[in-house]
């Protein structure tokens, strides 16, 4: 498994060994910075020396797949799920339309070839754009919504802190942020969720969380500042507090 590394100043560089990024972490030479997908960042200056990839993108009518090659060895690779049920829903909005003209309301006149979408010179229907958009659409920045949500809470509550290892219904995970004034989220190692069975919404009260590793680190969530766990995020460590 690749592990994506940043600089000191910030800058992405080639993917590393993720024994190697054990290592690191250990060491106290790297931090983590991202947990889905694993990342972490340099805390010493290093060369920053990049090296060619190459991407190949297999555009197909369902499923899209992308894969990036360095030095004969893959890197990054994805499969990305297109969405099928534009026509369906544009049917689907069509036939609402269409029955409101047969109800018991004002006369409504029937107009037709009125919209000026469909006159514009190159236009695609929404369901062939829609597939052309997905692909590079992935490419973007994508936008962090932990962050978002997380910046409106707290960095401790009632003796817990963000980043504290945790215990829920026999799974290990870490609290990723709180929610009023007892409640909080945790996610896994898969970076999921873990939530109460049998219930539609992520919080779990910290009543019935068992902390196995305390992070007194004053963690803030913010764009320059990195996120310093206390302790190295793997498989292997949470496979240990297990």
């Amino acid at each position: 498994m690749k592990v994506y590394v940043k600089s000191q100043q910030g800058d992405w560089l080639m993917p590393t060994h993720s024994a190697k990024a054990r290592w690191m972490l250990r060491a106290g030479k790297a931090q983590v910075i991202q947990r889905t997908p694993f990342a972490i960042q340099l805390t010493y200056a290093a060369t920053e020396h990049g090296q060619p990839v190459v991407i190949g993108i297999d555009d197909g009518g369902v499923v899209v797949g992308i894969a990036a090659v360095a030095n004969d060895e893959v890197v990054y690779q994805e499969e990305i799920h297109l969405r099928t049920d534009i026509k369906s829903k544009m049917d689907t909005r069509r036939s609402y339309r269409q029955g409101r003209r047969h109800r018991k309301t004002r006369y409504r006149t029937p107009r037709f070839d009125n919209r000026s979408a469909s006159h514009k010179k190159g236009r695609l229907p929404p369901s062939i754009r829609s597939l052309h958009e997905a692909t590079p659409r992935r490419g973007r920045k994508q936008p962090n919504r932990e962050q978002k949500r997380n910046g409106k809470n707290v960095v401790s509550l009632k003796g817990f802190n963000r980043l504290d290892t945790v215990r829920f219904q026999g799974q290990v995970g870490y609290l990723s942020g709180f929610n009023g004034t007892s409640m909080a989220f945790i996610r896994g190692e898969d970076g999921r969720y873990i939530a109460t069975p049998g219930k539609r919404y992520k919080q779990v009260p910290l009543s019935k969380i068992q902390r196995l590793h305390h992070n007194q680190t004053d963690v803030r969530f913010l764009v320059k500042q990195p996120v310093t766990p206390s302790w190295p995020s793997s498989r292997a460590s949470l496979a240990d507090a297990r």
